[in-house]
């Protein structure tokens, strides 16, 4: 009878590599497994001007509509804003407002 094929291979790293990818492949490390924080600063700022790209642009897209209902007829814009980025229509106008006096 053939020996059964081992299910590990044996030329799979262990321990501690090079690979810039940290453990859980969700962000680049440095060569120790250690965030690089150079990076990761850039990134976050990134996103959160997109995400607040993206919120203005629906805001302004919707504000003509926003008592209308959605596609689905189950709520209306102004329900839907409230739901998708957790701020009201009329919240994020004055901040915006705030904003831009400054």
């Amino acid at each position: 009878m053939a020996p059964k094929p081992s299910l590990v291979c044996d030329d799979v790293p262990r321990g501690e590599t090079d690979s810039q990818l940290s453990p859980n492949c969700d962000s680049v490390t440095g060569s120790r497994g250690q965030p690089r924080s150079d990076q990761e600063e850039p990134c976050r700022n990134a996103e959160a001007a997109v995400y607040a790209s993206l919120r203005l642009h629906a805001a302004k897209k919707i504000w003509p509509i926003r008592y209308d209902l959605t596609p689905s007829h189950v709520t209306t814009w102004v329900q839907w804003f409230i739901n998708r980025f957790g701020i009201s229509l009329d919240e994020l106008r004055e901040q915006t407002r705030k904003k831009n006096e400054v």
